[in-house]
């Protein structure tokens, strides 16, 4: 299950509104325990949440900022629920992603891409991520073509376990996590 600082999304469902084709919704658990649900609002306005919840993800939003630094994909947190909770399904709608290449086969999942958009892959065979001159020339094409100035992230997932991340002031965030320009 997707987690960030013990935060978790067990369920959630997307569906479309008269503003915007993708609208998300979930069920959000602390230590197994259902604590609120979080709703994007259906014509752009400001999220909902349910009674004691903002101030909840708050508090794991300022704590998990605090790991982070100008070079991380999640130094934008700031604070702010909405980011925070934004950030948290879509590594959740990346676990699902994930499952199903692993259905398929796939060894190893990248994804690759920024705060507007986002590419994944299922590799049938190891990636060196961390070298971008190994990623495979389909990849490195689809790199050029997304992310033309640079400003991406390639972030890798070969077990389940990859979705559960913990960042703080003792926990900071991991190499894997931080912008990359085209060179």
């Amino acid at each position: 299950m997707a987690t960030i600082n013990g935060i978790t999304i067990k369920t959630f469902r997307t569906f479309s509104s008269i503003e915007y084709p993708t609208i998300r919704e979930a069920n959000v658990y602390q230590k197994g325990k259902k604590i609120g649900t979080y709703r994007e609002d259906e014509w752009g306005g400001e999220s909902h949440y349910t009674t004691g919840l903002y101030e909840i993800i708050r508090s794991h939003a300022t704590e998990f900022q605090k790991g982070c630094n100008k070079d991380s994909i999640y130094y934008e947190f700031q604070n702010d629920p909405d980011i925070f909770m934004g950030y948290l399904l879509t590594l959740a709608e990346y676990e699902k992603y994930y499952k199903s290449y692993s259905k398929k086969g796939a060894m190893h999942t990248l994804f690759i891409g920024n705060d507007f958009k986002w590419m994944s892959y299922g590799s049938y065979v190891k990636i060196d991520y961390s070298d971008e001159s190994k990623l495979h020339t389909k990849i490195k094409d689809g790199i050029k073509r997304e992310f033309p100035k640079g400003g991406y992230v390639i972030w890798s997932a070969d077990s389940l376990d990859d979705f559960n991340i913990t960042v703080d002031e003792n926990h900071p965030i991991p190499e894997y996590l931080k912008r990359r320009d085209n060179k």
